[in-house]
Order: structure tokens, then C-alpha cells, then sequence
């Protein structure tokens, strides 16, 4: 089984459950680079800087986020490293079909050591929200912490987090089909009939000529 994260917040709205849980693709969860567990005892490195980023729609990013009008943001992609295949929480389909969409990506950042969050929108990372020190809203018995939960089911024995077994043979599974693609694509350039004509020298022009003339007249 792999590991899974999840975004904790608050609900602003006034109605229905105050706290909200969001899932977070793996693949947009980035750390600083020595942590190695997100909250982990004893001798693990945890995470003191985080970045998580959503994917949203344009109309429905400035729903969510007002701030991005009054702070003149844009739609767009937050500039980062893409996965080779697709977000791990989307289908393949999913992903092809938001490749030409107006896809606006919102990054949260998170850095407890000096205390600080930020929230970036769309491909100029726009700051939209910034709150530092005393004003860092996510304390715990006078402690910051960062909003993710990491679920773990056995402790990663190389990098960050586990992958699932679906989700390599999933990569797996996509490459196998473009091998075969290519291979088809391949053999069929090399064994479609191809039919040779064979014209006298300086006789090419009339030939073609003719062809033209007998294909108008069957059109």
C-alpha cells in the first residue's frame, strides 16, 4: 500500500462541518530536502518546509479565492517539475483532456521554522496571502505545525513516501502501450503497399496530366 496525504483546513463557510479534509496527489507534495517523515519520532528528519498545490479550475478558483482578483493573479500552471505520465489522483483521461483547459494551480506554502505561509496562484506565482510570526494561523500549544496528515502503512525504506504497487503498474501499463503503439505505427510504415509506376523519360507531365483529368471527371 502507498502513502497518502491529506490537507486540513477550516471550513468558510458558516454552515455544515467546520473541518475540511482534502486529498492531496502525491506527486504535489513537495518538502525541503532532508526531511524524512512528515511528524515522525526518535531520530526522523521532519518536514519544516512544505509545499502542497490543487488543481482548480480558472471560474472556480476565484470562487475559492477572491484574493486572486485584488491581487491581479492569472490562470496557469505554478512552475514545477510535471510528472512523466499524469496527477496521481486523476484518471489518464482526466489528464489528457485538462492538458488544453484553463487549468489555474494554487500552491500553499508552509515553513515553521521561520513561521511563515504564503499562498501562490497560477504560472506568475502570484502571492495572493502571506501571514508571518504571530500571524502564522496554524499553532499548537504555542507550537506551529503544518496542516498535512501523512497516512503511512509501513514505514518508506527509500525516499519521502511509498508508491502503490496499482500505482507503478499503472506507469507500467502506459508504457507497454506506447511501445506497442510505436511498434504497429512502425511495422505499418514499412509493409503498406505502395504501388510503382513505371513512366518514360520525359513523359512524366503528360502522365500526371492525364491522372488529373480522369480523377476531375470522376469527381
Amino acid at each position: 500500500y502507498g502513502d497518502a496525504f491529506t490537507h486540513i483546513g477550516t471550513n468558510p463557510d458558516e454552515k455544515g462541518f467546520p473541518i475540511k479534509f482534502n486529498s492531496i496527489s502525491n506527486n504535489n507534495v513537495y518538502i525541503d530536502t532532508f526531511a524524512t517523515s512528515m511528524r515522525g519520532a526518535g531520530d526522523g528528519k521532519n518536514v519544516t518546509k512544505c509545499v502542497v498545490i490543487f488543481s482548480y479550475s480558472w471560474a472556480e478558483a476565484l470562487r475559492l479565492y477572491p484574493e486572486i482578483k485584488r491581487k491581479k493573479g492569472g490562470p496557469g500552471k505554478i512552475p514545477k517539475e510535471d510528472g512523466l505520465f499524469k496527477d496521481l489522483e486523476r484518471s489518464f483521461e482526466q489528464t489528457l483532456d485538462n492538458q488544453n483547459d484553463d487549468v489555474t494551480e494554487v500552491a500553499h506554502y508552509y515553513d515553521i521554522a521561520n513561521k511563515v505561509y504564503s499562498v501562490f496562484v497560477g504560472n506568475s506565482t502570484t502571492l495572493i496571502k502571506k501571514l508571518k510570526g504571530d500571524s502564522y494561523p496554524f499553532m499548537k500549544d504555542g507550537m506551529p505545525y503544518i496542516p498535512v496528515a501523512q497516512n503511512i502503512c509501513m514505514p518508506s525504506a527509500i525516499g519521502f513516501y511509498n508508491h502503490g504497487v496499482g500505482d507503478m503498474l499503472y506507469d507500467l501499463a502506459i508504457v507497454s502501450r506506447r511501445l506497442l503503439n510505436m511498434e504497429l505505427a512502425h511495422v505499418e510504415d514499412n509493409t503498406y503497399p505502395i504501388t510503382l509506376v513505371n513512366v518514360p523519360q520525359g513523359e512524366a507531365a503528360k502522365f500526371f496530366n492525364k491522372l488529373a483529368r480522369a480523377h476531375d471527371q470522376r469527381a
